[in-house]
């Protein structure tokens, strides 16, 4: 996704594979369902969270091009997840 100038593949196919993800493991147990889907982002993708948040507190070490990606990317991602999201810690 990172790759410059051109990533191999578009950047929604890269949150899609995550979302995708996500809602594979999460889905796993069928009766909390709706708990799961109200709460997925916050909850259960730490790896994701701590990639977002080095992304962000080292934005000023990035190019410009790799931001406006990661943004696309993380807007896109969140959105399938009610645009939850610990906001408190940005």
């Amino acid at each position: 996704m990172f790759r410059l100038p051109n990533s191999e593949c578009k950047l929604i196919f890269y949150s899609s594979v995550l979302i995708g993800l996500v809602n594979e493991t999460q889905a796993d147990n069928r009766d909390d369902l709706k708990k799961i889907v109200s709460n997925s982002f916050i909850l259960s993708n730490s790896k994701i969270r701590e990639a977002s948040l080095t992304i962000f507190d080292q934005a000023e070490k990035y190019d410009i091009e790799i931001l406006d990606r990661f943004a696309d990317f993380f807007v896109h991602f969140i959105s399938n997840f009610n645009f939850e999201w610990e906001w408190g810690a940005w």
